[in-house]
């Protein structure tokens, strides 16, 4: 979990920490909007920078209620926060005082005798489906474990979050042992959810519906391996929590330590294009920071299954347990859910750790009129210069041609010598960014 402090990386070295970067595969076009630096088919070349996640802001009325494996949604229509964890819901004004929390799902989890006496009802996932109709804006994913090596998920709908009816039984064939994530992706029209394909499977994998209605599924397939790094080091991925994010899925992995004298839980940032393919960060240090020896969340987080937005950024909901992941847990454990804060962008940093650092982007197609970018560049300066395919600088484009940004903000603008970036809007060219000692960037655009 250490940071990974590179004083460099080439195209060669992206490939082999970020899980298949090249040019092939890069981001051949830069739209219009500022875009985070997390996704690594942006950058093919720097020097003299360090890499590292920007770690969550926690909130400081943490523990805000006692569950697990949270489900929150800010209601469009009056901003009323919903929360559903465990078999409990509530709502609050504020998402930080809630209501006392009140039972859910009880008529379509528990209303069997036989499921109740024979069969474990796992942790329920509520999305809100704008697209649904009225009688199904919410939907529901919960999976059942059935002795012995068995199970399957189900999913349920709700025109409100509080009353449910069933909606597909038995869609998705597996034995789940832990969170599941479903939601409805926009830019396909189907739905995927996000798994454990079996009892103690040491991976995450996804399925996904053949229809727009999440009807009928696919056969799970797996996305998300341990890598060489937690082979090493005994780490398994143990759940996922998914979230379209500016053009591509944040995917938020419960990291789990099966050291014996260890089995403590994190949560760590991956990121992908199109929600199959996960890049693994080069910087492996979790984006929630575990708390101190002692503390309430010190031990076993685990992601929550929203994203919610608000002014700056995302709350991001996890819950913690106060001992490590062993079976039975202890008998004085409890679990207790907090917030932090993710600011838009600001996921991963790329900080100068030289006088002259260096970021250079793969080539790409421009589709706005100036460069901005968003940094840190009050302890220093930053500045810009334009490439060509070949390699060659046009005239007044290079850096002492380009104005110097020396302070804090989210969207920047650069400024050339030579004008605006409409006359490179039909070739290919690549940024460089350069960058003096103590300068951080988290983001890259075009406006």
């Amino acid at each position: 979990m250490s940071i990974a402090e590179t004083e460099s990386f080439s195209p060669y070295e992206i490939r082999e920490e970020m899980c298949g970067v090249d040019r092939a595969h890069a981001l051949h076009r830069l739209d219009q909007g500022m875009h985070p630096l997390c996704f690594q088919d942006i950058l093919e070349w720097g020097r003299g920078v360090v890499r590292r996640v920007v770690p969550a802001r926690k909130d400081p009325a943490n523990p805000l209620l006692e569950g697990g494996y949270p489900s929150v949604i800010r209601r469009p229509e009056d901003g009323v926060w919903q929360l559903w964890a465990g078999d409990c819901y509530a709502e609050s004004a504020d998402g930080v005082q809630w209501s006392d929390p009140q039972p859910a799902f009880q008529d379509v989890l528990w209303w069997d005798p036989y499921i109740r006496e024979h069969i474990i009802p796992g942790i329920p996932a509520v999305v809100l489906d704008e697209q649904g109709p009225p009688d199904c804006r919410y939907r529901m994913f919960g999976h059942f474990m059935v002795a012995p090596g068995a199970g399957y998920i189900s999913s349920y709908v709700s025109p409100d979050g509080v009353t449910w009816r069933l909606f597909r039984e038995k869609q998705i064939i597996v034995r789940n042992d832990s969170q599941n994530r479903g939601f409805r992706d926009t830019r396909t029209g189907t739905w995927w959810v996000y798994h454990r394909p079996g009892w103690n499977a040491r991976m995450i994998s996804r399925s996904q519906s053949n229809d727009a209605d999440g009807t009928d599924f696919e056969k799970p397939r797996p996305c998300l391996e341990p890598d060489l790094h937690d082979k090493l080091h005994h780490l398994e991925p143990y759940a996922i929590s998914v979230h379209p994010y500016d053009g591509g899925y944040l995917g938020f992995v419960k990291m789990y330590s099966k050291r014996w004298d260890n089995r403590t839980c994190w949560i760590e940032l991956v990121v992908s294009r199109d929600g199959y393919n996960w890049q693994r960060l080069p910087d492996r240090t979790p984006i929630v920071p575990l708390g101190p020896d002692g503390a309430w969340d010190a031990l076993c987080h685990s992601p929550g299954h929203s994203l919610v937005p608000d002014t700056g950024g995302h709350w991001f909901y996890y819950d913690s347990w106060n001992t490590v992941h062993v079976p039975g847990m202890a008998d004085n454990s409890t679990n207790r859910i907090g917030r932090a804060f993710l600011r838009t962008r600001r996921l991963m940093e790329c900080r100068s750790a030289s006088r002259d650092g260096i970021l250079k982007t793969f080539p790409m197609l421009l589709t706005g009129q100036t460069l901005a970018v968003d940094a840190d560049a009050a302890a220093g300066e930053l500045r810009a210069s334009i490439e060509r395919f070949d390699g060659t600088v046009p005239e007044g484009y290079a850096r002492t041609d380009c104005s110097a940004i020396t302070a804090d903000g989210t969207e920047m603008a650069l400024h050339f010598r030579g004008g605006h970036l409409g006359r490179f809007a039909a070739q290919p060219v690549r940024i460089v960014l350069h960058l003096t000692k103590d300068v951080s960037v988290y983001g890259l655009g075009v406006l």
